[in-house]
């Protein structure tokens, strides 16, 4: 389940929700789930699973430093790419996340505009 912080509700004490049954082996109790949430949101969270990864991303200065790595010494495109990321406060959000710098710079790369909307970007990365 990704995303799990966007239906905070359906971990509460009183939901019958499925993902609350499923993580109380109440459903399917063989089954091992795969949850995904943004760290601190869901604090309940770690009380309904027997194992616990946090998998931390970048932060600025390892932005700047992946976006030096990506474009090698071309100065012009690792500024240009830096104040279109600075400009758009959804990707500099996803930009955290490594597979998606790698997107918005692959993207960047081959000469594009960013799309409106971070679907979009997937879109874009995935029929280049």
């Amino acid at each position: 389940f990704d995303g799990v912080d966007e239906a905070k509700d359906l971990l509460s004490k009183n939901s019958q929700s499925v993902l609350l049954r499923l993580l109380k082996a109440r459903l399917l109790p063989e089954a091992s789930i795969i949850l995904s949430s943004r760290p601190g949101v869901c604090p309940d969270l770690q009380d309904h699973c027997s194992t616990f990864y946090e998998i931390r991303g970048f932060d600025s200065k390892a932005i700047k430093v992946y976006v030096e790595s990506f474009f090698k010494a071309d100065l012009p495109k690792i500024k240009d790419m830096m104040r279109a990321l600075e400009e758009r406060p959804d990707l500099m959000s996803g930009a955290y996340v490594p597979m998606n710098l790698f997107i918005f710079c692959s993207i960047y790369e081959d000469g594009q505009s960013f799309p409106p909307t971070m679907t979009s970007c997937y879109q874009t990365y995935a029929c280049q």
